[in-house]
């Protein structure tokens, strides 16, 4: 029987049965040498869903077209948000944070194109995407 104290300065007084630490070291004894509990952690989905998502600059009708992890509205727009942060925060110079800067944020609107299982099948309808429309948005001004 595990006795709990109200005091947090009394928890070297708890009183556990045997059975418990003895459970308690058998699961400790079966795990690999050398393991620890963040090496043990099941492996990362990599069948997520992803959102495939336009942004319309509805003054210049330029577009950009993005991905983001998730699969609601919410999710998409927190990567909106980070990218209107970048645009006011970091001299990124890319063609969509000079959109924003200059435009503003009212002058811009976004929506999901397509929601896809994968994060490679994700990438690959961007380019896609990128490689048909040749958004303008999109480019970084690297060559």
């Amino acid at each position: 029987m595990i006795t709990l104290k109200k005091n947090i300065n009394e928890i070297n007084d708890l009183q556990v049965p045997y059975q418990s630490v003895g459970f308690l070291l058998i699961l400790l004894d079966s795990f690999p040498k050398g393991a620890t509990i963040c090496s043990m952690m099941r492996k990362k989905r990599s069948d997520r869903r992803h959102i495939v998502y336009v942004i319309t600059n509805n003054v210049t009708g330029e577009r950009y077209v993005g991905i983001t992890a998730g699969f609601t509205k919410k999710h998409l727009l927190v990567r909106v948000q980070k990218h209107v942060w970048r645009a006011f925060n970091e001299d990124k110079g890319w063609a969509l944070c000079n959109s924003l800067i200059t435009y503003g944020t009212v002058a811009h609107t976004y929506g999901i194109y397509a929601v896809v299982r994968g994060k490679q099948a994700a990438h690959d309808l961007e380019r896609d995407l990128i490689a048909t429309y040749d958004p303008a948005l999109n480019h970084t001004g690297r060559k």
